[in-house]
This record gives C-alpha cells, sequence and structure tokens, in this order.
C-alpha cells in the first residue's frame, strides 16, 4: 500500500483517479483480511498437454536449492 501510495502520480496517469483509488481499497481490504485471517491465496498451475502428456515437475522443489 505504501508504494502504491507514494506513486500515485504515476498510477493515475497509467489508469486514471477511480481506478487508483479502486486499487487502494482491494489492498487496503486485502491487508485487512490477511491480518484477520479469513483470507488465503491459492495458486494453481495450468498446462495445455501435448499430445496426453503434460512436461511439468509435479512439485516446485526443483525451484528451491538443495540443503
Amino acid at each position: 500500500m505504501h508504494r502504491l501510495e507514494t506513486q500515485a502520480a504515476d498510477a493515475i496517469r497509467a489508469a486514471d483517479e477511480p481506478t487508483y483509488r479502486a486499487w487502494r481499497l482491494f489492498l487496503s481490504a486485502s491487508a485487512y483480511g490477511f491480518e484477520r485471517g479469513p483470507i488465503n491465496v491459492n495458486q494453481a498451475l495450468l498446462a495445455r498437454p501435448d499430445h496426453g502428456r503434460v512436461n511439468l515437475p509435479l512439485t516446485r522443489a526443483h525451484l528451491y536449492p538443495q540443503a
């Protein structure tokens, strides 16, 4: 939120005032929800199969250095 507010003029130039205000509301509500605990973030990775095969690993372990 702080970064958006410090760059408010640039954000408004890139979009418009109503969009900037909507993002401020969205970010404020999200921060509140994360602090209180009723919301979560879930991610899904979707891939289009290549002849029935998806060449993606089943985990993200390859992204992290081995200890």
